[in-house]
């Protein structure tokens, strides 16, 4: 994957990551570790099973994997993502969250319209496969996503941390 590294601005507030809930922060923790693992300091795999393991969504890590090979392979524009223990977002993991969100919720023309923010037509629709996988594991293990508006959360920035790019 072609991730490269960016700086970060100062921003006083870095509690982005408090105010979601259980599933939010598992989906995104998940994603960016499954995205980084090459990246030292980064959770390895099987730290990535534990914790899911430990929520019962161990089999939501090869639809997460899926994901991300997809906007690997044909992504048009980039997401950017912030380390594994971040404790902010950025913009493209707000639109994540809401994607992911829209298809637990069987939102798919949202999802469908999110997905196309960074995907061909015909890869958003096949992306809306293994999302529904994931959000189905998750419900089935007691976490939801919110059916929320992301914009309430407000994008900021770690001091310490720096991005990657998934594109």
């Amino acid at each position: 994957m072609n991730r490269p590294l960016n700086s970060h601005t100062a921003n006083a507030d870095t509690t982005a990551m408090s105010r979601l809930s259980v599933a939010e922060r598992l989906f995104i923790w998940g994603f960016r570790s499954l995205a980084q693992q090459q990246r030292p300091g980064s959770p390895t795999r099987a730290e990535l099973h534990h914790v899911f393991e430990h929520f019962s969504v161990i089999d939501s890590v090869p639809s997460i994997d899926a994901l991300l090979q997809t906007f690997d392979c044909t992504a048009h524009s980039s997401i950017e993502l912030h380390i594994a223990g971040c404790c902010c977002l950025s913009a493209g993991e707000h639109n994540l969250l809401r994607t992911i969100s829209a298809v637990q919720h069987k939102d798919y023309d949202t999802a469908l319209m999110q997905f196309e923010r960074w995907l061909p037509p015909v890869t958003a629709s096949w992306a809306l496969s293994p999302t529904r996988g994931l959000t189905t594991i998750f419900a089935a293990a007691g976490l939801t996503l919110p059916n929320r508006d992301y914009g309430e959360i407000a994008v900021m920035q770690n001091i310490a941390a720096a991005p990657v790019t998934l594109h």
